[in-house]
């Protein structure tokens, strides 16, 4: 990739047979933008599915987990970060190597407008899941009502922890 910063008034003649790079006029292209947002997801969803075995294993290990609730919401905190500037990183260096020959503003924006997209993008995902999953504990709620006022919740409970207990 080439970046071209050269001044308004400044004159440069190239010899003949050089290929002169192309210059692009506009400032925002949305083709890079869209593919960094697709890998920033894919890396997001890699990263955290990577994070999530790593995290299970090590739970697995431990032999209680109880005793470790602590350290697990730390790490996994910690993971959610450094995965999604990991993300982000990768996600801008694609868009920054597909836009082409560019100067440097012009490539600080594609990446801004791809961390600000893929943020809003993100933020949305998860808010849906989180909403999603209040749907369903909602529209459950009358049923887990019905069931602890009937008392089925602990024969229901009793079935479930008697056998992890063995």
């Amino acid at each position: 990739m080439s970046y071209v910063n050269r001044p308004v008034d400044d004159v440069i003649n190239e010899p003949a047979g050089v290929s002169k790079a192309i210059d692009y006029h506009d400032r925002v292209r949305w083709g890079p933008i869209i593919s960094g947002l697709v890998v920033a997801l894919a890396t997001q969803l890699i990263l955290s599915a990577l994070g999530a075995a790593i995290g299970a294993s090590s739970i697995a290990g431990s032999g209680s987990p109880r005793t470790d609730a602590g350290g697990i919401g730390n790490g996994v905190g910690i993971w959610a970060v450094v995965s999604l500037f990991i993300s982000l990183f990768v996600a801008g260096w694609v868009t920054a190597r597909s836009c082409g020959p560019m100067n440097r503003s012009t490539a600080i924006l594609n990446g801004a407008i791809l961390w600000a997209t893929t943020l809003a993008i993100g933020s949305w995902l998860l808010a849906s899941g989180v909403t999603g999953a209040f749907g369903v504990v909602a529209s459950n709620a009358g049923a887990i009502a019905n069931q602890v006022q009937q008392g089925n919740v602990n024969r229901h409970l009793r079935k479930m922890v008697i056998p992890l207990a063995d």
